[in-house]
């Protein structure tokens, strides 16, 4: 008879099965992951706490724990996800067998914590040593090493030391990528917003997985959202090949979102086996918090219990009014705990009410310090609100960082939520039984024993702990136990209308917060009645116009306000039909322009609709007309109104104005008129004046030079003539009256046996007469200069101003605004102008990274390729062939003065001069004859560039889509077919411009003006042609609006500045940005100096730079300009040359010196002829 086998208990039923199933499978790990999977969660623990006893085991999951070397980190195989309770509960009981080490590590942690906040960065750093001898490598480790590297050794250091961890690429890649951005989030110039827009555009351009891009942001910024519930179990399982520490540290936080966040509540009650395992890995203040808020445990520790008490003393004091009591003893809490950052919010609170400021120079102190200027003057300024989270930054991991968001969301930013925000409840969790403060969280999830456990005998007495226990009873109770608590009457106030806005009340709550805010003068009472009263309005419905005058009103008074007010439901009500009267009022504009400056997604329409809307109503066309009427309106609201919504961009918008002149002719007259009734702020109006007349000057003026283009210097040709011509046209005209002084024919006729046979010789030799010959060689000398003076003609001019780069920027720039077109090799960008075919260009590093995963990428790359090639050699030809002066070398040239073909010039100079022509009539006649020509040769060139270049640009984008579309069928195009759609509009509309080019220039009388002015011009020039990479120059004049520029020279400093901006951009070697670049303009008695220096790309070859301008330098000191300055591409030296030593009349002294990532252009000349010293400085 056998005996009956003994039941297994569920426990055992577990483990042989699991034994089985590690056993059955290929290798451990894949069985591991079976368990895993399988396990009842009930059992789960208890199963890997009994396997992990087992060494084989052990060392698979707890693989690489303590990494000695940073190539070690999360090296070991990885889980793949199941499901978050799975997931979270299976890491925290593998951790079980490390309490031990996970409490000493949980000690340094919090020591670590304090050193920081007291400023004693060198303990903290030696403390990390110890952290790094006991337990190895961790991202916690990396990530604080980089933050107290930088605060011990300066940015440079930490960012040498990051550098070595994120360029070994046999580190692995999710801590490389962790490393870059722990580093970036300490550049001083990098914001909040400015790192989460890196952080997302690094990672797409990288094409990292969307559930990989929101690990690495946990990491980085742990404080944000976690989207989804997979996201969640994802973030877990990728910790399972990490760190000890990183494990525990992780799932730490990940509990702090699920219990925070109200997306995630259907988790909490798998939560608490999760809480219960953990709290056998560490002696953690979070754990043990949730151990008591799950009854898990019912004892409180003594340390605990003693702080708590002295913090309720201060509370007490605190809610009572005592605030220099409560204050001396928050600061004697934190004095030895300052990693009790939650109390450094009630402490500033009990500061402001006792007047007294912070005081201290520690890290901690710094924090206190930015929290009390937030919340005295509700300040939410970039400069305060971004400080304190570039704090956070600095050390996001750390316990204390959700308590410092906490507050920013709910007494920095003041926003009004029914809801609670997952902040608060973070903060809370990991604090609130040293905070009575919080307890309310207590009450509201019914652990009131808990409190009674905490504080014994307290809850009935302490007014900190009957107000939070009273929050949750009816409003008639709330009522009677709130008029007999000792508070002070403001506070009693506040805490009544918060339960009677709960309750729906609003009503009744409307009269108490107007009259706290017309008795009470603390400001942070006063901000607190402001938001509640203006929800209340909001509410009723009937009290918008108060509303509206309330927020206007709070917000002129300190704009900081703006987060605390309901602005953007205000206004969606305004926009309703039966709310539309208040548009007539002056601040229905102003709250349009609070939108428009604070909130996003703000169309620029809306406010110069509200604008109308309120010059309608008056009525009056234009802002200056109030003038009238200024007695109407509140003084403070119609200067905002003037000032700060009668603006050119809202009145550019608006109808009445026939173009940008009337514009800025109106807002001179709006800055008058503000000048009157805000005359203690004039000295801002007289500045505005000024500056509006200076960028009036310049639009001007950049319009002038677009519009100079096809230009000649007529007086300069006219005084490069000479005497010498005149004499001529004397000889001429004596000849014309008296015909018989000719010279002999057979003197005439051996003169023209040495002339070309052409069609003017032929007529010469059939007229036989001197006066012709006369007349036609002074044309002939005249066209000449005209047309091929390297100082004054038109080829000179195509060649600096259209030629150079500018055609070919301009067509290129609209490409590459869409990402259509790549660039060649660094090496071979000089060839630009010479040989396109000798290109190699770049692979397109914008769509690389949209078609990554695609095996047909390489092909993209091809297209693109070979589109930027025709496109360039396209543009090549028009500027070679097309827009040259005809001549047997070139045939194709578009600027005809050939005599065969406009031969009828000649016959009409004839015609109109006779015997009482003057010289100077003479010269008249000759240039218009010429400038005629001119015009019919542009007409020409405006033909084809319309009907031939333009249809052969739209013919290659055509064909890219066409070739694109038959590469990739039944693939996604990621947006390219859309792109190419939008680039042919965009370059249709680039073509009018060009094609705008080509007039004759207007002549206009330039007014003096400022070398910052020309500056400023060229630099516009250059960026409308390259609008996707501007240059942004640091720019220094000394002395500063001193140096004028004699208006007849301003264009040709204006196309100095041009042609070095043009270098900069052709040749520094940046395709994905502009280079960093500084220029000092200075005058010392005649000498000018101009320096302009600018970063190269690493890429470049510097020794090679160095030999090119060198070169191009000696060429024109042997050579000169004559031939030089007629081509395109190089350095543009030779263009330069010819400016100053022909057009300015000095020798410039220019030294080029290439150094380790910089190029410096320094030029020296005499600017004594072209520029003079501003009288009025």
């Amino acid at each position: 008879m056998t005996r009956p086998r003994k039941k297994l208990s569920p426990f055992e039923e577990g483990l042989v099965k699991a034994e089985r199933q590690i056993k059955a499978a290929k290798s451990p790990e894949l069985g591991l992951l079976t368990v895993r999977n399988t396990v009842a969660l009930q059992q789960m623990p208890q199963v890997l706490h009994t396997l992990l006893g087992k060494k084989n085991i052990e060392e698979i999951i707890n693989a690489n724990a303590y990494p000695a070397e940073y190539r070690q980190l999360k090296k070991s195989r990885n889980f793949v996800s199941k499901e978050f309770r799975r997931d979270a509960l299976w890491l925290a009981s593998s951790l079980c067998n490390e309490r031990a080490r996970l409490s000493k590590f949980l000690g340094m942690k919090n020591e670590f914590e304090k050193l920081v906040l007291n400023s004693d960065f060198i303990a903290a750093e030696n403390l990390l040593d110890e952290v790094d001898k006991l337990f190895g490598k961790s991202i916690w480790y990396i990530e604080n090493r980089i933050s107290i590297v930088e605060k011990t050794k300066g940015i440079e250091a930490q960012q040498v030391y990051a550098s070595e961890i994120y360029n070994d690429q046999q580190i692995n890649y999710d801590v490389r990528l962790l490393t870059y951005f722990f580093s970036r989030r300490l550049e001083p110039s990098i914001s909040f917003r400015r790192l989460v827009h890196d952080i997302n555009d690094v990672l797409s351009r990288i094409s990292v997985p969307e559930r990989d891009r929101e690990y690495l942001g946990f990491h980085i910024l742990p404080f944000q959202g976690i989207s989804n519930e997979d996201h969640l179990s994802y973030i877990i399982s990728k910790e399972c090949n990490s760190a000890i520490i990183d494990k525990y540290l992780t799932l730490n936080t990940v509990l702090k979102h699920v219990l925070a966040d109200t997306d995630f509540k259907h988790l909490r009650r798998d939560t608490r086996l999760i809480v219960k395992e953990l709290a056998h890995c560490g002696d953690d203040a979070l754990i043990q918090n949730l151990t008591y808020l799950f009854g898990e445990n019912d004892t409180v520790p003594h340390r605990t219990a003693e702080i708590a008490g002295q913090v309720l003393q201060a509370l007490d004091d605190y809610s009572i009014g005592a605030y220099d009591e409560s204050t001396k003893k928050f600061a004697a809490i934190i004095a030895t705990r300052p990693d009790l950052v939650e109390l450094f919010e009630a402490k500033i609170k009990a500061d402001v009410y006792a007047k007294n400021d912070v005081v201290g120079i520690t890290f901690g102190d710094r924090l206190q310090r930015l929290m009390r200027e937030i919340f005295i003057k509700a300040d939410t300024s970039e400069s305060a609100v971004e400080e304190l989270n570039k704090n956070v930054m600095s050390f996001a991991s750390h316990s204390w960082v959700t308590h410092i968001l906490s507050f920013l969301q709910r007494d920095g930013r003041k926003i009004w939520r029914e809801d609670t925000h997952p902040f608060t409840i973070q903060s809370g969790l990991s604090g609130y039984l040293l905070n009575p403060w919080q307890s309310q969280i207590f009450f509201q999830l019914g652990q009131e024993g808990l409190l009674q456990a905490l504080f014994p005998g307290k809850i009935d007495i302490s007014p900190t702990l009957r107000l939070q226990r009273i929050q949750s009873v009816v409003l008639p109770e709330f009522e009677q136990q709130l008029a007999f608590m000792d508070l002070p009457e403001d506070r009693k106030n506040k805490y009544l209308c918060i339960k009677l806005i709960e309750c729906g009340q609003f009503d009744r709550a409307i009269p108490i917060l107007e009259g706290m805010l017309t008795v009470s003068h603390e400001r942070p009472v006063y901000y607190d009645a402001l938001r509640y009263l203006s929800h209340c309005y909001i509410k009723v419905g009937n009290s918008i116009d108060k509303c509206l005058n309330l927020v206007v009103g709070a917000y002129l008074q300190n704009a900081s306000v703006y987060m605390s007010l309901p602005i953007s439901e205000l206004a969606e009500l305004i926009e309703k039909p039966d709310f539309q009267n208040f548009r007539g009022s002056v601040s229905w504009p102003i709250l349009n322009e609070i939108l428009y400056r604070h909130f996003e997604n703000v169309s620029e329409d809306a406010r110069t609709y509200a604008y109308e809307d309120f010059l309608e109503s008056v009525p009056v066309r234009r802002p200056h007309q109030l003038s009238d009427f200024v007695d109407r309106f509140d003084r403070d609201a119609l200067v905002f109104f003037l000032h700060k919504v009668c603006v050119p961009q809202v009145m550019d918008m608006a109808p009445g104005f026939k173009d940008a002149k009337a514009v800025f002719e109106e807002r001179i007259k709006v800055c008058q008129l503000l000048g009157e009734i805000d005359s203690p702020n004039a000295s801002i109006y007289i500045t505005e004046l000024k500056d509006i007349t200076e960028r009036i000057t310049i639009k001007e003026l950049t319009r002038h030079v677009e519009q100079s283009k096809i230009y000649v210097d007529v007086s300069g040709i006219r005084l490069k003539l000479g005497r010498s011509l005149e004499e001529t046209y004397k000889r001429y005209i004596h000849l014309k009256t008296n015909p018989k002084l000719e010279m002999p024919l057979d003197f005439l006729d051996q003169i023209l046996k040495n002339w070309d046979q052409n069609v003017a010789t032929n007529i010469l030799r059939a007229s036989r007469r001197e006066s012709i010959y006369i007349m036609h060689m002074m044309i002939e000398d005249i066209k000449k200069l005209f047309i091929s003076s390297s100082e004054f003609g038109l080829v000179f001019y195509l060649s600096t101003r259209i030629r150079h780069g500018t055609l070919w920027g301009q067509l290129r720039s609209t490409l590459d605004a869409h990402n259509l077109v790549t660039v060649e090799n660094s090496k071979d960008k000089d060839t630009k102008a010479k040989d396109s075919k000798a290109k190699v260009y770049k692979d397109n590093a914008y769509w690389h990274t949209k078609f990554l995963n695609s095996s047909k990428e390489p092909a993209l790359q091809s297209l693109l390729k070979t589109f930027s090639k025709n496109f360039d050699e396209l543009i090549l030809n028009v500027n070679t062939n097309w827009l040259q002066i005809k001549s047997p070398e070139k045939p194709d040239g578009l600027f005809n003065y050939d005599y065969a073909a406009v031969g009828t010039y000649y016959s009409n100079v004839v015609r109109k001069v006779t015997e009482t022509t003057t010289y100077e009539e003479f010269l008249d006649i000759v240039f218009d004859e010429l400038w005629s020509i001119t015009e019919e040769n542009l007409s020409q060139i405006r033909q084809r560039l319309k009907y031939e270049l333009e249809p052969q640009i739209i013919a290659l984008l055509n064909k890219l889509r066409g070739d694109f579309a038959a590469t990739f069928v039944n693939e996604t195009d990621h947006g390219l077919q859309h792109v190419i759609t939008n680039a042919i509009t965009s370059m249709q509309n680039s073509m009018e411009r060009v094609i705008e080019w080509f007039h004759v220039a207007k002549l206009q009388e330039t007014p003096d003006a400022k070398i910052e002015t020309a500056l400023v011009v060229g630099l516009a020039s250059i960026n409308s042609y390259f609008p996707h990479h501007p240059l942004v120059p640091s720019i220094e004049v000394v002395p500063a609006n001193e140096i004028i520029i004699k208006g007849r020279f301003f264009s040709l400093f204006s196309d100095i500045f041009f042609i070095l901006f043009q270098n900069i951009k052709a040749h520094s070697g940046f395709d994905d940005r502009a280079p960093v670049v500084n220029i000092k303009i200075s005058k010392e008695g005649r000498k000018i100096c101009m320096i302009f220096s600018n970063e190269l790309e690493e890429d470049r070859d510097h020794g090679e730079i160095e030999k090119k301008v060198a070169t191009a330098l000696a060429k024109l000191q042997k050579q000169g300009i004559s031939e030089e300055v007629q081509k395109e591409g190089g350095s543009g030296f030779p263009k330069l040359f010819k400016i100053f030593t022909m057009n300015l009349k000095c020798n410039p002294v220019i030294s080029p010196e290439v150094t380790k990532g910089k190029f410096l252009l320094r030029i020296e000349f005499d600017g004594e002829g072209a520029t003079y010293e501003n009288p009025h400085c």
